[in-house]
């Protein structure tokens, strides 16, 4: 009875903020009189609002970069350009970038288009050791979405860790964003590009998750060009969540640009990732000592040996690996020639699959886990599913098997285009190159709403089901599955 009480008091008090949750607004520049209001009474001061809202709230960030200006162990303050300033998250918080600064509700942004930066360079000449930092018991609302986060920089040095919410950070490890003691809570980071970090030898110049933190989701993000420490580092009995993350071009001079896991109880869940072209002294995709749990996953071009961690206790599964098969459930052969994931433009940072990838309809539905799969989506913000059976990867390949006529590939289209929100409920947004040609088609393969486009709102006068978005350009094309509620 007593367990009973305890939950439906939690429940109560979770609805309760809820049913009183508040939008905050941020800009670059202070608009009205910048209480965070609204748009037009904008703050410019994002950890301010922070602190000065409570669980349950949301915080608004208009496109524009930022810069920390308070202490992370004394938010309270200002103090410019010291070294220990950085964004600090506080809980039941969720905090959105991506806004034009127009935008009446979270559906309506585009966080691809309105790039919004938290950056650690605080002057010409200093970093900050973190740029965002997450610490302690956040709650299950707590989320950090939409962001560019950039330029910490960690130092090796023996100066004392500092405390952030009651617990220890140090100040070496996570330069991007560190994520320490968020205990059984939950908090999430998505859509988020993680680039430009540096931290000591195996740190996570990205991110660093540890210390407590088992439940940590980390979706849809990208990490990249990140040195000295890599991309991610896991610890400290971490159980984090990787699902639909690109990890490529990170650089360390230890074990495991990727990611590098320690400390025994340390286990991460790596879902639909995509590990490429990182260098590090050896094991450039992912080096454990420990078990591993991996699906849907392709590690490709690293330095080194791909891969190591214990087989005892590992699960990997439907996964590709360059020059090695791992013991598991329909891994394709890294060896074979034949298997080569054939990204569109690695070289210039495209990871999607080509239309003859061995990666297409290759995963298990099943180890996707977290979502509903048929409305979910991909790194690139396409469905996740496209053709009945996912991909392997962060990206799905999307099909394009809709309507007659000449085709060319369509590969090149697939970073260019953007159908949001998806499912759609009066109108949608189609972001695509000038004078595209945008069709809405049925599951009958009629027209049922056409236009041109480059950043097209479209009312949507159509009942609720599944349609198909046509987008054209020349001769080339893309299909995208849209759902309408």
């Amino acid at each position: 009875m007593k367990k009973t009480t305890i939950i439906l008091l939690v429940f109560g008090l979770f609805i309760a903020n809820n049913l009183n949750a508040t939008v905050h607004y941020v800009k670059t520049t202070v608009n009205g009189n910048g209480d965070g209001t609204s748009w037009s009474n904008a703050s410019n001061d994002l950890q301010m609002i922070i602190d000065s809202s409570v669980s349950g709230d949301s915080i608004f960030v208009a496109a524009g970069t930022y810069i920390p200006t308070r202490p992370a162990n004394n938010t309270a303050t200002i103090s410019e350009g010291n070294v220990l300033n950085a964004f600090v998250l506080k809980a039941g918080r969720k905090i959105y970038g991506g806004f034009a600064g127009t935008e009446t509700n979270l559906s309506s942004r585009n966080w691809r288009s309105n790039t919004t930066i938290l950056s650690g360079q605080l002057n010409e000449t200093t970093r900050a050791y973190h740029v965002f930092i997450i610490a302690g018991r956040l709650g299950v609302t707590a989320c950090l979405d939409g962001f560019t986060i950039t330029r910490g920089k960690g130092f090796n040095s023996s100066a004392q860790n500092i405390l952030v919410n009651g617990y220890s950070v140090d100040h070496r490890r996570g330069a991007g964003i560190h994520i320490t003691e968020t205990k059984e809570f939950s908090p999430v980071i998505r859509n988020l590009i993680v680039t430009g970090n540096e931290s000591i030898e195996a740190g996570g110049g990205a991110i660093f998750c540890g210390w407590g933190s088992p439940n940590t989701r980390i979706e849809n993000v990208v990490v990249t060009n990140n040195i000295q420490g890599g991309g991610i580092r896991v610890a400290g009995a971490a159980v984090p969540t990787l699902i639909n993350c690109l990890i490529t071009k990170n650089t360390t001079n230890g074990n495991g640009s990727g990611i590098v896991v320690t400390d025994g109880s340390t286990v991460p869940v790596i879902i639909n990732c995509t590990i490429a072209d990182n260098t590090a002294n050896n094991y450039g995709g992912i080096y454990s000592p420990n078990p591993i749990n991996v699906e849907n996953t392709i590690v490709w071009g690293n330095t080194g040996t791909q891969v190591t961690f214990n087989l005892t206790g590992s699960s990997v599964n439907y996964c590709l690996f360059q020059n090695t098969t791992p013991a598991g459930t329909s891994n394709l052969n890294g060896s074979s020639s034949g298997n080569n994931p054939q990204f569109i433009d690695a070289t210039n940072g495209n990871y999607q699959l080509s239309s003859g990838s061995a990666c297409i309809d290759k995963g298990n539905n099943a180890a996707y886990g977290i979502a509903t799969l048929a409305t979910d989506f991909d790194n690139a913000g396409n469905l996740r599913l496209s053709n009945g059976t996912i991909d392997l990867g962060a990206y799905e390949y999307q099909n394009p098997g809709l309507g007659t006529g000449e085709r060319e590939a369509s590969d090149d289209l697939v970073a260019k285009v953007f159908v949001f929100p998806n499912p759609a409920r009066g109108f949608v947004n189609i972001s695509s190159p000038e004078n595209s040609i945008v069709e809405i088609f049925n599951i009958n393969g009629s027209i049922v709403q056409q236009m041109k486009s480059k950043e097209t709102t479209a009312k949507l006068d159509i009942k609720q089901g599944v349609y198909f978005v046509k987008t054209s350009y020349g001769k080339k094309y893309i299909v995208q599955k849209l759902i309408v509620e």
